[in-house]
């Protein structure tokens, strides 16, 4: 891969690792809790976390961390309640790659790239211009996903998937249509 095809690529997730629905039709049902995350780095290039998720994350939520592979970049939903903020990135957050969705920027929070929201469903970082899309899925049509596709902005570095039919298992299929189409 070149290096202008590897700056166009556009790194796909889902909104979580960790949903019921997976636990039978994405997941090895003899695979540890702990490594899930580790098993979706496979398929995925992000994942977004809501606040609630990170923010007081549980002792499997910290191991999944630490086995995490590095290339995997966090998108860290900021809390609805700046104040409930930490004044830095908390361990074992700030040793990963990780980037705070915020709705306005927050001056103190020091050390947390942040990404303004601009809509529901896209953040962009204002240094760069580079954004983050979200796309809520009803149902899991490639037709669909085609036409959402032509419509993503260039500035697009990221894309997530969200809603009842997100799934890892999609992410392969729509890395390939975004390859086709020139985007990824």
């Amino acid at each position: 891969m070149d290096d202008d095809t590897s700056a166009r690529r556009i790194l796909l997730g889902t909104a979580g690792w960790l949903r019921d629905d997976w636990q039978l039709g994405y997941y090895p049902p003899d695979l540890p809790a702990d490594w899930r995350l580790a098993y979706y780095a496979n398929d995925a290039d992000c994942v977004l976390l809501a606040a609630a998720q990170w923010q007081s994350p549980s002792p499997d939520f910290i191991e999944a961390l630490d086995e995490m592979p590095g290339e995997l970049t966090l998108f860290l939903r900021a809390p609805d309640d700046a104040a409930a903020l930490p004044d830095a990135v908390p361990p074992p957050l700030s040793a990963l790659p990780a980037i705070l969705l915020v709705e306005q920027p927050l001056p103190g929070a020091v050390g947390w790239p942040q990404w303004v929201a601009q809509g529901d469903d896209r953040w962009v970082d204002r240094a760069s211009g580079e954004c983050l899309v979200r796309w809520w899925l009803e149902s899991a049509d490639l037709r669909q996903l085609r036409a959402r596709a032509g419509t993503l902005p260039a500035e697009t570095v990221a894309l997530v998937l969200d809603g009842p039919s997100a799934s890892p298992a999609l992410l392969a299929d729509l890395r390939t249509l975004l390859e086709l189409l020139g985007r990824a």
